[in-house]
């Protein structure tokens, strides 16, 4: 199955030619510009081969532009397929012997794939968030050596990102070293997919690149941004939902007579759970330091 890459970018196309038709895959979306390139070359090398063959792709939300004109069949695949909702057929007219009609169809082919590709990134996980499920199934958990620290991911839930989210923290600095050690897993594994979160109020600067579909909370951060981005970010991942202030409170303590004193519980654990906060915020300080500086 032929490959198509950029230099500049992740992006990625698969399309091989099958006895009745092209079989064509988007694998990685992470730069709109570069992802538009290769459907370019995607279109000029079907120009060379002069291929008669109708093209499918799976897609889980399309657009027709009302100013093309192209044999489009949709199938929906329901509960057949985990990750795809729809199949889409793009047929070629019977007579193509004509230069004109060729060079339209190409324009139109184009532009429908060109239009659709905000489209690519919409998944069925995505269609479950919005129905308030979140799907557990193929999670993967990293810890903390003390297992107070921990990350949940998945790359096998959506077909065009990772999906990331925070176990518990204890520790934010903690949180930072497991996402590093994370991102030289997947490096050295060769996974080169974005990331997939859906949030909201998050920060941006000019160097990290990210694609929004649906609306600006569904997005897509370059692997190689996403560390840029939980530091810039990191108040939004590790929330009060997912704190753990492991407090271990006494039963009693001996006074300097000998004596055990019951202690006050209550005050016991305002006054760790203050200084655990303090802790905490201190870390959160020192990360978003490490981008803003």
């Amino acid at each position: 199955m032929p490959n198509l890459t950029t230099k500049n970018s992740n992006d990625n196309i698969h399309y091989e030619i099958k006895e009745e038709y092209i079989a064509l895959k988007f694998s990685i979306l992470e730069d709109i510009q570069e992802f538009t390139k290769l459907l370019k070359f995607f279109i000029h090398k079907l120009k060379i081969e002069k291929s008669e063959l109708p093209i499918i792709f799976k897609i889980n939300r399309y657009n027709i532009p009302t100013d093309i004109n192209l044999k489009i069949d949709i199938k929906n695949l329901a509960k057949k397929e985990k990750l795809f909702r729809y199949e889409i057929t793009i047929g070629k007219e019977t007579d193509l012997c004509n230069e004109e009609i060729i060079n339209k169809y190409y324009k139109d082919l184009f532009l429908f794939l060109s239009d659709n590709i905000i489209n690519v990134p919409w998944s069925l996980y995505d269609y479950k968030l919005n129905n308030n499920s979140h799907p557990t199934n193929n999670n993967i958990v990293l810890k903390s050596s003390d297992d107070l620290n921990s990350i949940i991911f998945s790359i096998k839930n959506h077909p065009y990102g990772i999906i990331f989210n925070i176990g518990q923290a204890n520790r934010p600095l903690k949180i930072l070293e497991l996402i590093v050690n994370f991102l030289k897993k997947l490096k050295d594994n060769k996974v080169f997919l974005p990331f997939k979160l859906r949030m909201y109020g998050y920060r941006l600067t000019e160097n990290i690149k990210i694609i929004h579909y649906s609306n600006r909370n569904d997005i897509l951060v370059k692997q190689s941004d996403f560390l840029e981005f939980f530091k810039l970010n990191c108040r939004l991942f590790i929330t009060r939902d997912v704190i753990n202030y492991n407090i271990n409170l006494n039963e009693a303590i001996v006074n300097d007579n000998g004596f055990q004193v019951y202690v006050d519980k209550k005050k016991q654990k305002s006054k760790l759970t203050n200084i655990e906060k303090a802790t905490i915020e201190n870390e959160i300080l020192e990360i978003l330091k490490s981008v803003e500086s």
